[in-house]
């Protein structure tokens, strides 16, 4: 396996995940774009708001109360959410890499120097094992540049 750098804008999950899908093959170079992968994330999300809502906190109103007092957020926040994943540079984490896994039915894994080391995200249907062809495999680097919250996403 090889460690490519991948730019670290923000865009960065989103370009690495692309990269490997064009490597095995599941997407043409000319889509293998982070603002394509962007899209389909928000895409995903947006289409599965019951797979989603429960773990996405809410901004909060004027009150700094959320939705029903429960922390969710309101459908004008998520749709505001699913917006800025789409046309922004805002961070992809978790949620992404869910959405990513399930709209194109493969297997992301997350490699990291915390714990658990690895992380397994399997669509429905499918498990997966590191050794596994056909994964798409990303390694996180939190704080590699030393420059507080900065990460970067790299794919093996």
């Amino acid at each position: 396996m090889t460690i490519c750098q991948i730019n670290p804008d923000g865009h960065c999950l989103f370009s690495a995940v692309a990269d490997q899908l064009n490597f095995l093959e599941i997407l043409p170079s000319e889509k293998a774009t982070y603002s394509d992968l962007r899209a389909v994330a928000a895409d995903y999300i947006y289409t599965h708001p019951d797979d989603f809502l429960p773990f996405l906190p809410s901004a909060g109103g004027e009150d700094g109360a959320g939705a029903l007092d429960a922390g969710l957020m309101t459908p004008e926040e998520f749709k505001k959410y699913c917006l800025s994943v789409r046309e922004t540079a805002i961070w992809g984490g978790e949620p992404e890499i869910v959405a990513l896994s399930r709209a194109f039915g493969v297997p992301i894994h997350v490699i990291q120097g915390g714990q658990p080391p690895i992380v397994v995200h399997n669509p429905p249907g499918k498990d997966s094992d590191i050794r596994d062809q056909g994964v798409v495999r990303i390694s996180y680097h939190r704080k590699l540049y030393g420059l507080g919250e900065v990460c970067s996403f790299h794919y093996l």
